[in-house]
């Protein structure tokens, strides 16, 4: 496929400018060094999450050297493609790359292997396949633009300024994800300032404090699951009513990048599960435990729960704050009784009897509102860490497909 590219720059094949790494280790009888696997490479980023040592693996293991570029050629719209800071070996589902020619910057290469085009083409190699993979023979065909050595110096460097900008916003929010973790596990055990401790079915807490059953202090409402039940066809884009799915409901709270509707007409005729402000929402089935709260912060006035969640609802404000609860839903002391009830299930799910009995500790309303404040300032923090790293990235996404075309030229 021809395209129209700026005077001075050519079409390639990335064949012509670039190759595959074809060494292998065996890590049964060669010296074990570091190893990383697919799972070591989030979706989208530009770094690893990690690596392990060659030693834990048992296959043959595809080597690397430092500033090679690893591509995943299993599901590749996962976008897993980094630029590696030094030697070691990787899983065979990851191409080892590398400029192959005088006329190829290495950094210029990783943008490119990054960019959208180039998932655009492994899609229309994999459309219709299950469990779609791409090979170097698929890849060495598609097309790369390819402008001056001097202009691709250039190009690289500013998507790498871009690149350290992301980068350094995922490390602040690693920091403040930290710092959460940590908070909590003091706050929401030991409180504030208390010289006291009591035994409790949750371990020491302060004297002060009291252990229920969830059920004391909220009630546990479940989703419709009646005939009017809604099927795939009564799915819209747009309506009176977001009906929430398992993906709107993560670890982190509320998602909202994807959204289905139900009318008016079908949201009348459902009896149970419609959201109030201040309700917690927990997941009951699939990955479990998941909670999110209905704040004013949640632009949507209307809101249904599948049937894979439940409402916990406080009717007892005078003995807990939602704010608080919701806290403490999502810290260890709730997860790890979640964790423990499904233990051994080759379908974890959660009962409204199971959430029902759930232990929950209950400091003095003053000190659940402090312990609260606290917690849902670094939330703050986060969501607007989160904020930037999406806006980071949208900009980043805008450079390459105006530097990546020659749509806008470079001074070099």
């Amino acid at each position: 496929m021809s395209k129209h590219v700026p005077a001075g720059w050519q079409v390639k094949p990335l064949e012509k400018i670039a190759s595959t790494r074809t060494g292998k280790m065996n890590p049964l009888v060669d010296d074990k060094i570091k190893y990383i696997g697919l799972e070591h490479i989030d979706n989208g980023a530009i770094t690893i999450n990690g690596y392990m040592w060659s030693d834990a693996t048992a296959s043959l293991n595809s080597l690397f050297k430092k500033d090679d570029i690893l591509f995943g050629k299993l599901r590749p719209y996962l976008r897993k493609c980094i630029q590696i800071g030094f030697d070691g070996c990787c899983s065979g589902e990851l191409l080892v790359l590398k400029a192959n020619c005088e006329s190829a910057n290495q950094n210029y290469l990783k943008c490119v292997l990054q960019s959208d085009p180039i998932y655009t083409f492994c899609d229309e190699l994999s459309a219709g396949t299950k469990m779609p993979r791409v090979s170097w023979g698929d890849l060495k065909e598609f097309e790369v633009v390819l402008p001056p050595l001097t202009e691709q110096r250039k190009i690289a460097a500013i998507l790498s300024s871009a690149d350290r900008s992301i980068a350094a916003t995922e490390k602040l929010i690693a920091k403040l994800a930290d710092l959460k973790k940590a908070l909590m596990q003091q706050l929401l055990t030991k409180g504030i300032g208390h010289p006291e401790f009591k035994p409790s079915p949750l371990g020491p807490i302060p004297k002060s404090w009291e252990v229920v059953e969830l059920r004391k202090i909220a009630n546990i409402i479940d989703g419709d699951r009646g005939k009017e039940y809604p099927k795939e066809n009564d799915f819209i884009k747009r309506g009176a009513c977001l009906f929430l799915s398992a993906k709107n409901i993560t670890s982190t709270g509320f998602s909202l990048a994807e959204q289905v509707f139900i009318s008016q007409e079908k949201d009348n005729k459902l009896r149970s599960g419609k959201l109030v402000r201040n309700d917690i929402i927990i997941t009951t089935r699939g990955s479990v435990g998941n909670v999110a709260l209905y704040s004013s912060d949640i632009v949507y006035d209307s809101i249904r729960i599948n049937s894979g969640m439940a409402v916990v609802r406080v009717y007892k404000a005078d003995a807990v704050l939602h704010e608080y609860l919701y806290q403490l839903m999502r810290s260890e002391v709730v997860q790890n009784q979640v964790e423990l009830l499904n233990f051994g299930s080759a379908q974890p799910q959660l009962t409204i009897g199971i959430i029902n009995e759930l232990d929950i500790s209950i400091p003095p309303i003053s000190e659940q509102r402090k312990v609260a404040d606290i917690l849902n300032g670094v939330d703050r923090k986060l969501s607007a860490a989160k904020v930037k790293l999406a806006k980071a990235k949208d900009l980043k996404q805008g450079l390459m497909n105006d530097l990546l075309t020659g749509k806008v030229r470079v001074s070099v």
